[in-house]
């Protein structure tokens, strides 16, 4: 409403000396030609109105006069419809001088809205993110998975809980639990399991997890953004004691249409009655954002032993989809299905992410 009340005041010129100022100099500059012979006429027209400004009211009617003597060049057929240089120039220059801080805030709002901060949480996929939580954030990750086995029972793993605190801008420490129970290990929550045998009976097991999150390096160009996840579980029930340690390397794209490509290699050791070996779990992820809240993903993993007295190897391929309730809340789900015999039919997961 104040814009408007000065523009009013500033367009209310009832002296009619200080209406031809106004409509020659501000209403139709850029109507003025470049040739000589009509800026001379304009500038009589000024001269003459700021003249008689000086008069008494008895001279109004010849300034009036004096003022009209612009008109004949319109009635002689000069075209005022085409700018002038000079007039174009005189608007730049007023317009550079008037929308500087406009300009900057125009630019530091696109680049907030581009670089919008949400949550992105490990649990979305096999393939962990390449980001940390950021220093003094804290992220609780919980998830639900159900794997239908092939020869043995089906296996329940929950809550997968994870929590994720920054203790600086590149560093997080992480901490959680999770409880199985089922005819074999689960392979698909990025928890390598130590029991990869599918046996006759149920079994119960959990264990804590501990570690910390090392951010390494910025995406520029086509080197990749990555990070460095160290981790060790140890048994809080079950038949297993032995406790385990996994290291994963993490790296991925962002693309010029806005897809994220990620990759991870992770290795972990294992433990089975007397038979130590190592557990190597490859896998890559395109994650496909779909409108400002959903996003979408495909992946492909596997796990695979070495050094093992009978091996194993398990791979799968797995979609899903994941909603952004609010920046700092997500929901999501995945699926997938093993590619070979020695992985499970199906899987499912089901998780939220939280942020404070």
């Amino acid at each position: 409403m104040k814009r408007h009340a000065d523009r009013r005041k500033f367009t209310d010129h009832s002296n009619p000396h200080e209406q031809i100022l106004f409509h020659s100099v501000i209403i139709r500059p850029w109507q003025w030609r470049a040739e000589a012979p009509q800026m001379r006429t304009v500038t009589a027209a000024l001269n003459c109105s700021m003249n008689d400004s000086a008069t008494t009211d008895a001279n109004e009617d010849a300034a009036l006069r004096c003022a009209s003597t612009s008109r004949p060049a319109v009635q002689r057929g000069i075209d005022v419809t085409r700018p002038s240089f000079t007039a174009f120039a005189f608007c730049v220059a007023f317009l550079s001088a008037m929308l500087p801080s406009a300009n900057a805030q125009f630019l530091f709002l696109g680049s907030e809205s581009s670089e919008e901060d949400e949550i992105e949480t490990d649990r979305d996929s096999f393939t962990p993110s390449t980001t940390v939580v950021g220093e003094g954030r804290f992220v609780f990750e919980s998830a639900y998975s159900f794997i239908d086995n092939r020869d043995v029972s089906e296996t329940h793993s929950y809550p997968e809980i994870v929590g994720r605190y920054g203790i600086s801008e590149n560093i997080e420490l992480r901490f959680g639990w999770n409880y199985e129970v089922g005819g074999a290990g689960n392979p698909i929550s990025g928890n390598v399991p130590e029991e990869f045998e599918e046996g006759a009976g149920l079994e119960r097991e959990s264990r804590v997890l501990y570690g910390a999150k090392f951010f390494l390096a910025e995406q520029e160009g086509w080197m990749p953004e990555s990070s460095v996840i160290l981790q060790g579980y140890t048994p809080t029930s079950g038949e297993a004691n032995d406790s385990s340690v996994s290291a994963s390397y993490v790296f991925g794209w962002e693309l010029a249409n806005s897809w994220v490509w990620d990759s991870a290699l992770r290795y972990s050791t294992g433990s089975l009655d007397e038979d130590d070996f190592n557990v190597w779990s490859p896998s890559t992820v395109i994650k496909i954002p779909i409108g400002e809240r959903w996003k979408a993903h495909a992946e492909y993993f596997g796990v695979y032993t070495e050094g093992r007295e009978s091996e194993s190897s398990q791979y799968f391929f797995s979609p899903g989809i994941h909603y952004l309730v609010t920046p700092n809340f997500e929901v999501g789900t995945r699926v997938g299905w093993g590619l070979n015999n020695q992985a499970p039919n199906f899987f499912s997961n089901v998780g939220v992410g939280l942020r404070y």
